[in-house]
């Protein structure tokens, strides 16, 4: 039999650590992939899922028997995914457009006991046909502490036939208690090469490699939520001072999903603007900054700020991107975290 996990992009040392447990058939009772947001590691876990159970004698998986199919589109019934809040909010959006996480994930949500006392319940009776039954644990730092312990005792006593695949971007949330119980499958960002080398029908793939930190992820979203064109508005904002620039266009181009992932990918925008123009203000050449497309409107921009200030405003951009992790209402949190462009005595 021969492992073909070929989908996957980069991620070479996780890809052979799974394909010797199929070939040698030692397959654990849980997996903790881990490493940066965005990178494939939910991805693999559906491939590996497809692995375990394809119909194939020859290559797995091969995406194309009866299993493969229902596992990619979801239906399967030994497949049993996790996220935050009632499955009948996301069922209908998981595997979109080939993505693992609905587009109304939110991260803030945690995964709640009574998932984990349903989850239970279901695991007490048998497989239904799979050789593996296969429980998907999107984001684990999202188990609630209450769920975190209950969840404990099933990987205990693992019921037979079953797996479960833990994906978490913050592993350190997770109780080490439950880490230890599970095999670690560690990720890690892509190099250029690799994302380059992707037919993710994006333009400027250099420009998001150094944007996502080698994240097709969050490339995608970066793209898909217009945060380009965003960048050239933050840089007017902070050379022009005008508010009228956060009502009119800021404000607007995060108020589309409601999801908290677009202001995490709305803060890594805006602190790389930051960042480059700091860069610029200590004499760094261009070819080291980020947006390098930008270079000379951050040149612009740069001429009219101190070092202070712009040191100022990047801390302040990482307090308030904290504080966006606690349901603060968004539109405070924009203008917070504006409000010490319009004084022109920071620096």
């Amino acid at each position: 039999m021969k492992v073909d996990f070929g989908k996957i992009a980069g991620q070479e040392r996780a890809k052979a650590f799974l394909s010797a447990a199929l070939l040698g058939e030692d397959i654990a009772s849980a997996y903790l992939f881990e490493g940066p947001e965005g990178v494939g590691k939910a991805t693999l876990a559906l491939e590996f899922a497809k692995a375990l159970n394809c119909e194939d004698p020859e290559v797995r998986p091969c995406n194309r028997c009866r299993t493969c199919r229902m596992i990619s589109g979801f239906s399967h019934p030994d497949l049993i995914v996790l996220l935050p809040g009632d499955p009948e909010e996301w069922m209908e959006e998981i595997g979109k457009d080939g993505r693992i996480r609905p587009p109304s994930y939110d991260p803030t949500r945690e995964i709640s006991i009574n998932q984990i006392r349903e989850l239970k319940k279901e695991l007490s009776k048998a497989p239904y046909e799979a050789r593996y039954r296969v429980v998907l644990i999107l984001n684990a730092e999202n188990l609630s502490l209450e769920a975190q312990n209950a969840f404990l005792k099933t990987l205990e006593e693992p019921p037979p036939r079953t797996t479960f695949l833990l994906i978490s971007s913050q592993p350190e949330k997770v109780l080490p208690t439950i880490v230890s119980r599970a095999r670690r499958v560690k990720f890690a960002p892509l190099d250029e090469d690799e994302f380059v080398s992707l037919d993710l029908g994006l333009k400027e793939k250099k420009l998001l490699f150094r944007l996502s930190g080698g994240s097709p992820g969050k490339a995608l979203k970066l793209v898909e939520l217009g945060f380009l064109d965003l960048r050239k508005d933050l840089l007017n904002l902070l050379r022009t001072r005008e508010p009228d620039v956060v009502g009119n266009k800021i404000l607007p181009s995060l108020q589309g999903s409601g999801s908290k992932g677009d202001l995490e990918a709305f803060f890594n925008v805006y602190q790389s603007v930051l960042r480059d123009l700091l860069l610029l203000k200590i004499g760094v050449g261009r070819n080291l900054l980020t947006n390098q497309d930008l270079a000379p409107q951050i040149e612009k921009t740069a001429e009219n700020m101190s070092t202070v200030e712009i040191s100022a405003l990047l801390e302040i951009s990482f307090k308030v991107e904290v504080l966006s992790r606690k349901n603060t209402n968004r539109d405070l949190l924009i203008y917070t975290l504006f409000r010490p462009v319009f004084d022109r005595d920071q620096g």
